[in-house]
């Protein structure tokens, strides 16, 4: 008997395999203005967690993110520059609110804090639960 319920407390032991509990992830790609970049986002309870960032693909140099989302999405970077972007639908067309699950990309802009603004379309690559520790994440051990 003791055994069995040993097992049993065992096997609801995590591993560095398990899921992050509530934080979802989102990765993109695409572009800003003329400039090819990708995406990944970490969402916990509506808002941004680390390690969310972007990077230019000429340059390939982590630019970390924070924000919020929703209906919309506010993405800041270090240097002031915003992205304001909104879920994409399919050319179906949906009759239901869309989500990070539910979107084939991002479109909106990237405002510099000099006021300039460029275009972003994005496309969808992945959504769904986080890795305890994502395979691209630079964090401390």
């Amino acid at each position: 008997m003791v055994f069995i319920v040993l097992l049993a407390f065992l096997s609801g032991l995590t591993t560095a395999e398990d899921k992050l509990p509530d934080v979802l992830r989102a990765d993109y790609e695409g572009t800003v203005g003329s400039n090819r970049i990708q995406m990944t986002l970490l969402v916990q309870h509506g808002k941004l967690i680390p390690p969310s960032h972007y990077f230019y693909q000429k340059d390939r140099t982590d630019i970390p993110l924070s924000g919020t989302t929703g209906t919309t999405l506010t993405l800041i970077d270090p240097s002031g520059g915003t992205f304001s972007l909104e879920f994409k639908e399919s050319a179906s067309g949906r009759d239901h609110q869309l989500s990070f699950e539910e979107n084939v990309g991002l479109v909106g802009t990237w405002t510099g804090n000099d006021g300039h603004s460029y275009p972003v379309a994005l496309r969808a690559l992945f959504a769904g639960p986080a890795p305890a520790q994502p395979a691209d994440c630079h964090c401390p051990e």
